[in-house]
């Protein structure tokens, strides 16, 4: 149970029980988003290059940034609905805002994806025209 390995009991805190939740927390932050930046570049630039012939690529950059980007927020913020407390209302808006423009970039991501598949089937289909 990841609460009660990264918390300090309630009976007795001391000071080294705080540091080492401290530096747990931290270090599991840490590695969860280096994971998941680490999955969105490399799944993400699939297919982003110029000299890309294959669609499919392009088509699994695009898929892996819309999964990479909604699934996250989408559980985020199903989470968010469940913590109805007027103490966290202030730090759900600061954290809405970043979840929001996490989610605005990831569509431009996609945006500029799909303008490098338009770009991919214009170019082949004025290749096939011009061989006819």
């Amino acid at each position: 149970d990841r609460t009660r390995l990264f918390n300090c009991p309630t009976d007795k805190v001391a000071w080294w029980c705080l540091i080492r939740s401290s530096l747990y927390n931290w270090l599991y932050k840490w590695g969860v988003l280096t994971a998941l930046g680490l999955a969105y570049v490399a799944l993400g630039s699939t297919g982003n290059s110029i000299e890309t012939k294959q669609k499919w690529t392009i088509v699994f950059g695009m898929a892996s940034v819309l999964c990479l980007t909604y699934i996250p927020f989408g559980l985020i913020f199903l989470e968010r609905r469940e913590e109805e407390s007027v103490y966290l209302k202030h730090e759900r808006t600061n954290g809405a805002v970043k979840d929001y423009s996490a989610v605005v970039l990831g569509s431009i991501v996609v945006v500029l994806q799909m303008v490098l598949l338009s770009g991919r089937a214009l170019s082949h289909m004025a290749m096939m025209k011009t061989n006819a």
